[in-house]
């Protein structure tokens, strides 16, 4: 059995065995040079079903019809009413009372901080308005 490599006529000294060494390591040689080329695919890959992913999620929002409001002309707020408002506002859940007297109002604009301890209900109470 001749093999070539490179265009170099490979001869074997001792037989087949040597042969069919040199064969396994040629074929390994050129496995190891399809490691590059396929790091560098598969990222790829990723990135375009991550992306395809987003144009399906993209093309189903743009899709949806716009809301009509209903009204024949938008109501304008009062510019010095508040966005919320709690005046001796109790929450109980389960028979447990979490927030009790609550009374506090947030204007329309600006920042409003409801601050307090783990556990105070600040997320009870947001989650009330």
């Amino acid at each position: 059995m001749t093999c070539y490599f490179k265009g170099a006529e490979v001869q074997g000294g001792a037989g087949r065995g040597t042969r069919l060494r040199f064969l396994a390591a040629a074929f390994i040689v050129y496995l190891l040079q399809l490691v590059a080329p396929l790091t560098l695919l598969v990222p790829g890959v990723a990135r375009m079903q991550s992306g395809l992913a987003a144009r399906g999620r993209l093309n189903s929002v743009l899709t949806v019809a716009p809301e009509s409001s209903g009204a024949a002309s938008p109501v304008e707020p009062s510019p010095t009413a508040p966005a919320v408002e709690f005046d001796d506002v109790t929450y109980t859940d389960g028979g447990r009372t979490l927030i009790h007297g609550a009374a506090f109002a947030a204007p329309a604009r600006g920042l409003t901080a409801i601050v307090g301890p783990s556990g105070a209900g600040k997320t009870t109470l947001l989650a009330l308005t």
